[in-house]
């Protein structure tokens, strides 16, 4: 990579800094080899990754170094810039490079938002540009065993910050619970096995993000345990939240509602046993696989999202929905039948829950945090 790099390298982005990218990884294979189990492709991405994070990581240094001799340099009473302080390996005009783009107001606007940024992360961690990933990989490698998350906590966040702390003996209660329910005559757990416990651990330390789980960012949950288990923990573990994948959803049931409503023409009123009905036919439609866990889920959130859209466009559309009633006068209650077939004695809107409270929560997208809705508007 260095022996390819050029003045114009350090200010290139986008296409232009793939193209570099790609050009590093052909001369790479002249001299390398990738392992058996690799296809030409996945080596080839794993490397460009490599050099992505190796052109950050030495961009940092040589800054870094540069600006050290510098220091002293000045200290001793002598002139001194940066570009008196060239790595021997880098050409004169790739140094020029770095130095001018290290000097451009681009660079430093963009290290002043970065330093305001690290300021307001709620967890620092120490691991740098580093994935979390690649330094597990990395110890797993070392010592042929499977990382645990607790010794993964320790190396990236190194700071005494309170909830961190929480997190950490949340983290160990958990670790001391499964190893509890390990017999002593049992065999060793399978690297899988053991996977799949550290991301429990992690499960049971902090809520979810975005469908994410805390210290493997990169991944979702369903992809660590499938959806029928992943399905679990985005509806009980978390009640008030919906999957960051209902997106979709929500736009296709605001459609579909609004829809539905303006083919209502010249008719202004709906009983509301006919309306819950259609809405079924709706979420039918959207989500029809009912062995599947994931549609099951997406298929009670479409019916509560569909049932407070119901009634606002009712509104907008100047129509009225007729509540039914018994013999005796009373409102009936509708029974529904859920995903399941079984009938919940309440109709589709007692079982929306307060949606109209939530409604307030839809208009956008999770904070990092707490798994809450604001900002974007979803508009018919």
């Amino acid at each position: 990579m260095r022996a390819e790099w050029k003045y114009e390298t350090a200010f290139e982005r986008g296409r232009k800094r793939t193209a570099f990218l790609n050009k590093c990884v052909k001369k790479f294979r002249i001299y390398y080899y990738y392992p058996e189990d690799y296809t030409v492709e996945e080596g080839n991405s794993v490397v460009r990754e490599h050099l992505k994070r190796n052109l950050k990581h030495n961009m940092f240094i040589w800054k870094r170094d540069a600006n050290k001799q510098v220091e002293e340099a000045l200290k001793k009473g002598e002139e001194a810039n940066r570009l008196m302080f060239k790595p021997h390996y880098l050409e004169e005009d790739a140094w020029k490079g770095c130095c001018d783009y290290w000097d451009s107001t681009g660079h430093k606007q963009m290290s002043e938002t970065n330093k305001e940024n690290r300021k307001n992360l709620k967890f620092p961690h120490a691991s740098g540009a580093k994935p979390f990933e690649e330094r597990r990989i990395a110890r797993e490698l070392e010592t042929g065993e499977v990382m645990s998350e607790l010794d993964l906590f320790n190396i990236v966040y190194t700071k005494k910050h309170a909830e961190l702390m929480e997190i950490k003996e949340a983290m160990e209660r958990a670790a001391q619970e499964f190893a509890s329910q390990t017999g002593a005559d049992e065999p060793p757990p399978s690297p899988a096995t053991c996977r799949k416990k550290n991301i429990l651990i992690s499960l049971r330390a902090r809520k979810l993000n975005k469908g994410k789980i805390f210290m493997n960012p990169n991944k979702t949950i369903h992809d660590f345990l499938g959806p029928e288990e992943a399905a679990e923990w985005t509806t009980s573990s978390i009640p008030a939240r919906i999957p960051n994948h209902a997106y979709d959803m929500m736009g296709r049931a605001l459609n579909e509602v609004t829809d539905m409503v303006q083919a209502m023409d010249g008719i202004n009123e709906i009983t509301r046993s006919h309306l819950d009905e259609e809405l079924k036919k709706l979420a039918d439609g959207a989500y029809p696989n009912k062995d599947d866990p994931v549609q099951k889920v997406l298929w009670g959130q479409y019916i509560k999202v569909a049932a407070s859209l119901a009634s606002s466009q009712f509104e907008r559309f100047k129509k009225v929905i007729i509540e039914d009633t018994e013999e005796d006068g009373t409102e009936n209650g509708h029974d529904m039948e859920d995903y399941e077939g079984n009938a919940d004695g309440q109709n589709i809107d007692d079982e929306a829950g307060d949606m109209d409270d939530d409604r307030a929560n839809m208009d956008g997208h999770y904070s990092d945090e707490d798994g809450s809705f604001n900002n974007t508007q979803l508009s018919p």
